[in-house]
């Protein structure tokens, strides 16, 4: 993904306003291909050249906006992950609704995160495999949490009839993977089923047979 910043002569006006504006846009188009940068060439085999590059943007803007890699990273996950994160935490916080109709909810927002943003899925693979600070941001600031919230989730529904036996935290991971794989390896799936995960069509097949595993089917 690239954005090259052209300007026309009334963008060069002095205008704090339309200035802001393109300060947002860069940042946006560095977070963007960030994304795309990291989630192939992990951490360390990023630089924040290859990424101004890539956006079509001067070297110098990447340090102004973000001010190192490391920054950078932590930004891009704010970006994306965090979003995600929001969403789920506000599905999981409804306290009227019955714990298996939450988690049929999250695995639906989950499959669409996936199947816009499989690279998000890409990163926290990566990093799960480290030990490293961002690791340890990633369990602190989103990843934490989110467990928490899914394992008494699980665990409710498991109460009552509606959630397969077994350890929660067992039922969670089978359920993150089981969305996961199929976006994260889109390419490889598409390439031996001949179906895009991505597709509304192969994407609902797919949240509807990780449901049919995890819930238990009523007699």
């Amino acid at each position: 993904m690239t954005g090259v910043i052209e300007e026309s002569p009334a963008t060069n006006e002095n205008s704090p306003r339309r200035s802001a504006r393109r300060a947002d846009r860069i940042r946006e188009i560095i977070l963007d291909v960030a994304l795309d940068c990291f989630s192939q060439n992990g951490f360390a085999g990023t630089s924040t050249r290859s990424i101004a590059k890539l956006a079509g943007i001067q070297h110098s803007l990447v340090n102004y906006h973000f001010e190192s890699k490391e920054k950078l990273w932590l930004a891009m996950m704010d970006k994306f992950l965090g979003q995600h994160v929001r969403s789920a935490l506000h599905i999981l916080e409804e306290e009227d609704r019955p714990a298996a109709d939450k988690l049929r909810l999250y695995i639906e927002a989950y499959a669409k995160t996936a199947a816009t943003s499989p690279q998000v899925y890409r990163v926290l693979t990566q990093q799960s495999t480290q030990n490293s600070s961002r690791m340890s941001w990633l369990l602190d600031n989103y990843l934490r949490e989110q467990f928490d919230y899914m394992i008494d989730v699980i665990a409710s529904a498991q109460e009552e009839g509606q959630v397969i036996p077994g350890a929660p935290e067992h039922v969670f991971y089978l359920l993150v993977g089981g969305v996961g794989i199929f976006f994260a390896a889109s390419r490889e799936y598409a390439a031996l089923s001949g179906k895009e995960p991505s597709s509304a069509a192969e994407m609902h097949k797919i949240i509807d047979f990780l449901c049919s595993v995890i819930f238990i089917k009523k007699k």
